[in-house]
């Protein structure tokens, strides 16, 4: 870091921070409720449906990230929060949030279960991860109890369940396929520590995983599919290949130079949303972690440019960030219209996903402790113990041999047992 430039950069970039900072405090004054109830917030200033369970576990997130939960969220809110989530929970475990249930979102199809079950599942999952951060517990995961209807059960057969995660499509959409895909075997790993999943069927799997992986470019899904698709896959597969079970990706220096190049390629700006922030910084800081000495001086520089284009691309007038560019917030969550349209103005999932990407640049740039900025990186790193994953390191073997192996079928669609 004895770069001049680099270093001259950095004192910007914690004014930067610093600044952000100040303006997420006027945001939060703007996103509680109007009669002061404490322990919820809204989506946003101007919100389509009052304080609920969605935008408060965003807005919590963020603060957490950002260094001033313990700042802006009181006792006072801590005891709210609770008696406000206890409320809504019934007895088989669903919590009724009645900013959420009580209408319906324009255009929802008339003869539709409202909310869906994926809706009713995700909003369990958000109050629980509420719950956790006002008890002051860790809530990185906010995995349901079981898979949807539909997807494989502890008590299926483990090759059934195997296959299911092989005919994931990764050759049409890599984001689905690898969104499932590592939903699955978050599951898997779960049943394996309580000893209902076989541990060879957990090395299987990550096998096939490592074989349909592009020796190109290092990304997952077919060439044809955009990029930031491509990346969106590598990403939800490195929650549980890389966060949580520390194993080494192979061609990682082409996928650094993939994501590299898709941050600064033109019109990113312009078209970039807080989750491919989030996406990319995550999948590069995690690659970064295992090739330190690769592009190291090019990271850092982008990732002091990306702090000042996000910050100064989706901060609004009200001091929060916006999803999109300026102008640009996110009106729906699930299924659930928030806002009536995009206006300019911060929403909460703005806030969550984009301070996730501003805490993955603080990380690589080591500013810890140059501004409330926390840093933080990972986010499973403490859900599998270090004996278990020794012992997929020693069945699975060396990755680099195998990688890459079943490409070509996976691309043309041709997956095999």
């Amino acid at each position: 870091m004895s770069n001049p430039n680099l270093a001259a950069s950095l004192e910007d970039a914690v004014e930067k921070l610093n600044a952000s900072c100040d303006n997420i405090l006027r945001w939060i004054d703007v996103v509680r409720p109007e009669d002061g109830t404490r322990g919820r917030f809204k989506w946003a200033a101007q919100s389509s449906r009052g304080a609920n369970i969605g935008s408060t576990f965003y807005v919590l997130s963020g603060l957490e990230l950002a260094g001033l939960i313990q700042r802006l969220i009181t006792p006072e809110d801590k005891a709210a929060g609770i008696a406000w989530l206890a409320a809504m929970e019934r007895d088989e475990g669903q919590f009724i949030d009645p900013e959420l249930w009580e209408r319906r979102s324009p255009h929802w199809p008339e003869h539709a279960p409202w909310p869906s079950a994926p809706m009713r599942a995700t909003v369990n999952q958000y109050a629980q991860g509420c719950r956790g951060i006002y008890r002051g517990e860790r809530v990185d995961d906010l995995a349901a109890s079981a898979p949807p209807p539909g997807w494989p059960q502890a008590d299926d057969d483990p090759a059934d369940t195997i296959e299911w995660i092989r005919q994931r499509p990764f050759h049409e959409n890599a984001w689905s396929a690898g969104s499932h895909a590592t939903r699955m075997l978050c599951f898997l790993l779960r049943w394996q520590a309580e000893g209902r999943f076989p541990m060879e069927g957990i090395v299987h799997t990550l096998r096939y995983l490592y074989e349909i992986q592009d020796p190109h470019t290092g990304l997952w899904g077919a060439p044809g599919q955009p990029r930031n698709i491509r990346i969106n896959g590598a990403f939800k597969l490195f929650v549980s290949l890389v966060d949580q079970l520390e194993l080494p990706v192979p061609y990682g220096r082409k996928l650094i130079d993939e994501v590299m190049d898709e941050l600064t390629r033109e019109g990113y700006e312009q078209e970039a949303g807080g989750c491919d922030e989030f996406d990319n910084w995550y999948v590069l800081s995690l690659l970064h972690g295992q090739n330190p000495d690769y592009r190291n001086r090019a990271i850092k520089e982008q990732a002091v440019r990306s702090l000042h284009r996000i910050v100064d691309s989706h901060t609004c007038p009200d001091g929060g960030f916006s999803y999109g560019p300026r102008g640009q917030c996110a009106s729906s969550w699930v299924g659930f219209d928030m806002c009536a349209e995009a206006m300019d103005q911060g929403d909460a999932i703005g806030f969550a996903v984009l301070a996730r990407a501003i805490s993955l640049c603080v990380d690589i740039l080591g500013l810890h402790t140059a501004s409330p900025w926390i840093g933080k990186a990972r986010m499973r790193d403490n859900f599998t113990d270090e004996e278990t994953r020794c012992r997929i390191r020693q069945l699975l073997g060396a990755p680099q041999d195998f990688a890459g192996k079943r490409y070509e079928e996976m691309a043309n669609g041709r997956e095999s047992s």
